[in-house]
């Protein structure tokens, strides 16, 4: 079963994808004073991008010949509307891109999550990631760069491996395939991994979280 990534939604700017499409009602920014104000995900420190960030695929699967099918599991900011981005793999052809790209390199598929947390008069921060799934053959859980917790930093908008502990918002969602010595076994047509991102802004009189962002994952033949 073949595994070609197709996005599915509009590649809208954000006051558009704020007010169409995409999962339920707009998302918002939240707080008010004197908690922190204006919280929000955003993908970059420009409020322009509030609502969205970015997801990438970072496991030795990126090293294969062909790394296509890893590559599917990217998302960018385009890709979210009303808070949700909806990605379809596609797993027709016999998994053929997934094959070439994890079959020797990786038994599992690792997303970062890269973004930054909007807030005004907030003085600590802290992310969260939440992972469900409905998988025929594997597992999707998240792991953490360090301990049982994601990242305290505002600005987790880089990935690199030479950063150490500043990898996205520390937290990842491992799909782990099924298989084993006989190789591996990929989701089946209708199985979804649903990844699920929070960010919390905090001062000395409260705190206050911003509407959490959802990339939901869909194996389709």
């Amino acid at each position: 079963m073949g595994f070609i990534l197709g996005v599915v939604g509009t590649a809208q700017q954000l006051e558009t994808a704020n007010a169409s499409g995409g999962g339920g009602s707009a998302p918002s920014t939240q707080g008010t004073a004197p908690n922190p104000t204006g919280v929000a995900i955003s993908d970059s420190s420009n409020p322009f991008t509030n609502f969205t960030m970015s997801a990438q695929e970072v496991s030795n699967a990126q090293n294969a010949s062909n790394p296509d099918g890893a590559d599917q599991f990217d998302v960018n900011f385009s890709n979210f509307s009303n808070g949700q981005a909806d990605i379809t793999i596609d797993i027709s052809n016999n998994a053929g891109d997934l094959n070439a790209a994890y079959s020797g390199q990786s038994s599992t598929a690792r997303i970062a999550f890269l973004g930054y947390i909007q807030a005004t008069n907030a003085t600590s921060f802290q992310w969260s990631l939440s992972v469900s799934s409905s998988l025929s053959a594997g597992s999707a859980a998240v792991s953490y760069t360090s301990g049982t917790a994601a990242s305290t930093d505002r600005d987790a908008t880089t990935y690199s491996a030479t950063l150490g502990q500043t990898k996205g918002i520390e937290a990842f969602c491992d799909i782990t395939w099924g298989g084993g010595r006989g190789g591996l076994i990929f989701p089946s047509n209708g199985d979804t991994v649903t990844c699920t991102i929070g960010a919390d802004a905090t001062n000395s009189n409260g705190t206050t979280s911003a509407d959490d962002l959802v990339i939901e994952y869909t194996f389709s033949t």
